[in-house]
C-alpha cells in the first residue's frame, strides 16, 4: 500500500467530495479509485464505488452525498456500476499480475463467488473481452499490449479448463 493516495488518479472535487462523506458516514473506498489510487497508481479513474455496512449505512450514504453534491452545486460526477465488461477491468488485472498478484491465485475464491464460472468460461469471455478505450493511464499501456496480455490470459485459462478436465 502506498503511503499517499495518489492525488492523480481522480479529481481533487472528488477526493474532497468523499473526504466530506467519509466524516458523515462509515464508507470504504473499493474498486479501481482504490486500487490505484492506494496501491499500483497505474491509471486514472472515472468512477468511485463505495463499500458501507448494510443497507442502512447504503440508504444514509446516497441521501448524506446527495446533499453534498447539492451542496457543491452539483459538479461531482459519480457513477456505479455492478456489472461490466470495460477495457479497464482487464488494465487493473493487468497491473496486479505485474505486482506479484497473478489471476490464477484468486481463481479458487472468484469460484466461490460465482459458481457458474470456470477457467473454461473464463478463457471464453477473455477472448470477447475489449481491449479499447484505454482508461486514461497514469503508467504507459498500448491497446496492443493490452491485447497481447488478453489473449495471453485466455491460453492460460484454457490451459486450466484442460487440466481440471483431464
Amino acid at each position: 500500500m502506498r503511503e499517499t493516495f495518489d492525488r492523480r488518479v481522480v479529481p481533487d472535487a472528488i477526493l474532497h467530495l468523499l473526504r466530506r462523506l467519509g466524516a458523515h458516514e462509515d464508507v470504504r473506498l473499493a474498486g479501481g479509485l482504490a486500487l490505484s489510487g492506494a496501491h499500483l497508481a497505474h491509471r486514472k479513474s472515472d468512477d468511485v464505488d463505495l463499500f458501507v455496512r448494510d443497507a442502512d449505512g447504503h440508504r444514509r450514504a446516497i441521501r448524506v452525498l446527495q446533499e453534498l453534491v447539492r451542496a457543491d452545486g452539483g459538479r461531482a460526477k459519480l457513477t456505479c456500476l455492478l456489472s461490466r465488461s470495460e477495457p479497464r477491468d482487464l488494465v487493473d488485472v493487468m497491473f496486479l499480475e505485474r505486482a506479484g498478484h497473478p489471476p490464477e491465485s484468486d481463481l479458487e475464491l472468484a469460484l466461490m463467488k460465482d459458481a457458474g464460472m470456470d477457467p473454461g468460461t473464463l478463457a471464453w469471455l477473455l477472448s470477447q473481452f475489449p481491449t479499447s478505450p484505454l482508461p486514461s493511464m497514469l503508467e504507459p499501456l498500448s491497446e496492443e499490449a493490452l491485447r497481447r496480455y488478453r489473449d495471453e490470459l485466455a491460453t492460460r485459462m484454457k490451459r486450466l479448463a484442460t487440466a481440471v478436465r483431464g
